[in-house]
């Protein structure tokens, strides 16, 4: 296995939700936690025993759960974690983390912040990286899901899931936007701040954003972001995604685009290939375990930011070779 860059970003492939991990010799950010052990896979393989900030976009469960079993594994220690709160979520997993969170804080084992806002960077001591929030905005966050905004449009928790920017030297790198919606893109579109990134992890893993249109929500994302890099965090036979509308505006509003599934689709491939993708990044990754990877654990060269894995000559030629139907086939191999 290759040693990960100095400055890295990891898109871990966590099956159907989002975990990402910030590496840089100023600390380790984690931001989501997926389901299951793959982040805590993640760090264990790369020896992170100290983990500076946990950012929680929001408080789905595919976005929170691999998360309390690394606070009380005793494996790790912890600066801080931030996010926002959401009495609209009455799930146990979310009532367990919080819970956990109150209890580490109290003993002063973690810094338990409840606020994600626009216009915050978190953490702010990264060096020339930047963690920018681009939603929610305050007037969202004050709200709260259940409330109405002044559109008469229901808040609910994907409308203040955190958008998070990341740069390196000024150069803005990736869009993570969580489970962003119409709510939550139209405060970031409102605000005119720039959310241009070369990678953009899609809203939804894919999906259906709501009760919006899923073809206008699309393309104002795509204008709004311009990536050169599409990435969805998928899990096979879940949900179907990604939706073909969202893949064919993207590769109708940016020609040149390169899309990546952490996952086979079923759309792409009814059964999995015999053909195993022996070109993933060897990084820890839920569908290469489970034989249901494609892209599989997305690693991101920060100083470098056209340079990843896996890479992407020969996911190309597994696709071409093994995948029956494509829906990514006509994107442009560079």
């Amino acid at each position: 296995m290759a040693n990960l860059p100095t400055n890295s970003l990891t898109i871990l492939d966590v099956g159907h939700g989002n975990s990402a991990v910030v590496i840089q010799p100023e600390g380790t950010v984690v931001i989501d936690a997926g389901i299951g052990p793959t982040l805590l896979d993640f760090l264990t393989q790369n020896d992170i025993a100290h983990i500076s900030t946990i950012i929680i976009s929001h408080a789905d469960k595919d976005h929170i759960g691999g998360l309390v079993g690394i606070l009380s594994s005793g494996e790790f220690t912890f600066s801080d974690i931030f996010l926002n709160t959401d009495s609209d979520k009455e799930s146990s997993a979310w009532d367990d983390l919080l819970y956990e969170l109150d209890i580490l804080h109290a003993a002063g084992r973690i810094a338990f912040n409840v606020s994600l806002t626009a216009g915050d960077e978190v953490p702010p001591d990264l060096g020339d990286t930047k963690i920018s929030i681009l939603s929610p905005n305050r007037y969202l966050t004050g709200k709260g899901p259940g409330s109405r905004d002044r559109k008469k449009r229901r808040i609910t928790s994907n409308s203040i899931s955190g958008v998070i920017l990341i740069s390196r030297h000024e150069n803005p790198i990736a869009l993570l936007c969580g489970d962003m919606d119409r709510i939550g893109l139209d405060g970031i579109i409102e605000s005119r701040v720039s959310a241009h990134a070369r990678y953009l992890v899609f809203p939804h893993h894919g999906g259906n954003p709501g009760n919006d249109d899923i073809s206008g929500f699309s393309k104002d994302v795509f204008q709004l972001t311009s990536p050169e890099v599409l990435i969805f965090s998928i899990g096979r036979g879940r949900y179907d995604t990604p939706n073909p509308i969202i893949i064919d505006i993207a590769k109708s509003q940016l020609p040149d685009i390169t899309i990546l599934c952490t996952q086979l689709s079923e759309r792409c491939h009814s059964v999995m290939p015999l053909e195993r993708s022996e070109f993933h990044s060897n990084y820890s990754s839920r569908g290469y375990e489970e034989s249901k990877c494609c892209a599989g654990t997305v690693v991101i060269n920060l100083d470098q930011p056209a340079d990843y894995l896996p890479e992407n000559k020969k996911h190309q030629e597994y696709i071409a070779n093994c995948v029956a139907t494509p829906i990514c086939h006509d994107h442009k191999t560079h």
